[in-house]
């Protein structure tokens, strides 16, 4: 019910791409070959639009009023090669396993990828019988796996409840309790705010200070040691886009939620317009995320470009109640 699938596998390889070639260009112009009648989405596209998913990319779509007939003697006529899979009777080629897809496409994909069918068949059944559901074999064969949406039955969901408390002292100030302790990445998904320092202001090995790029002046103070998991986090001064108490508020939550539920998907660098972020895996799976301090401009469209301010949020959000012992 909630894809990640176009945001992680295709759009984040295509920005990557893009950046590696084009790394000097500040647009490019791609052209793409989206058609109004493929879906009601896609029915309210423009044909040329540059509020695109990648960032620095003016999506230009030439064929986007063109119907099925039209593709097909077009390609015809010009003798131009096609995907082998629409000779086999699929009406649709993309990823096979897709829960988008028909019962024909599905019939398809059980005679022509029997292994790759058969293994993902036991895939569902074991996360049906690992999250307790009523009726396993209808979950799995009459698809009512398709339904499923948020975290639950995936141990990564854990991180989505962040405990949070204002301070009865302070008003401009914001208690956490992380369940991921706190690292120099937490620090780095404060660099949109301003400029980090952990010298000039501090009194103490546990205190970090974001400041105001135009002044230098203490903007935001974090105050929590690293490999424990409190953080408080204070306005120290009411400007830029800290003016509202309560937007200050939701932004340091939403780089809070980054923290928590960062998995690489690469979403944050899709939407950089200035190419300040870079996210990879390194050998051991791990996370590595970066904010070139120079590049970045403090536009927070990284902060705010997603609800919740992670692309994750939206896909592993479930109910507190729902997080029983067992379900994961």
């Amino acid at each position: 019910m909630l894809r990640w699938c176009c945001t992680v596998f295709k759009t984040g390889s295509i920005t990557k791409k893009i950046e590696n070639t084009f790394s000097s260009k500040k647009q490019v112009l791609s052209f793409q070959g989206m058609r109004r009648l493929e879906s009601a989405a896609r029915d309210k596209y423009e044909r040329v639009s540059g509020d695109s998913k990648i960032g620095k990319q003016i999506a230009v779509l030439p064929i986007l009023d063109w119907s099925d007939s039209d593709v097909w003697l077009y390609i015809v006529s010009k003798r131009l090669p096609f995907n082998d899979a629409y000779r086999q009777g699929f009406s649709r080629v993309g990823c096979w396993c897709c829960p988008n897809n028909s019962a024909w496409s599905e019939f398809l994909s059980s005679i022509y990828m029997a292994d790759e069918y058969d293994r993902f068949r036991k895939v569902l059944y074991n996360f049906a019988i690992k999250t307790n559901k009523n009726d396993i074999t209808s979950y799995v064969e009459n698809g009512d796996w398709k339904k499923r949406q948020g975290g639950n039955g995936i141990e990564s969901a854990k991180n989505t409840f962040v405990s949070y408390r204002p301070c009865v002292f302070d008003e401009n100030s914001f208690n956490f309790t992380l369940p991921h302790p706190i690292d120099e990445f937490l620090y780095t998904l404060f660099i949109p705010f301003g400029i980090i320092d952990s010298d000039t202001y501090s009194t103490s090995d546990d205190e970090v200070f974001i400041l105001e790029r135009g002044t230098r002046l203490p903007l935001l103070k974090l105050k929590g040691r690293k490999g424990e998991c409190d953080l408080k986090v204070s306005v120290l001064k009411r400007t830029s886009a800290f003016k509202d108490l309560k937007k200050a508020e939701q932004y340091i939550k939403y780089q809070i939620n980054k923290f928590q539920l960062c998995v690489g998907c690469t979403g944050c660098a899709q939407v950089c317009k200035h190419n300040a972020i870079s996210i990879h895996l390194d050998d051991e799976q791990n996370v590595q995320y970066f904010i070139d301090a120079e590049r970045c401009v403090g536009c927070l469209d990284c902060v705010k470009h997603f609800p919740g301010g992670c692309f994750m949020d939206k896909v592993l959000k479930i109910r507190k109640d729902s997080f029983k012992a067992g379900a994961v």
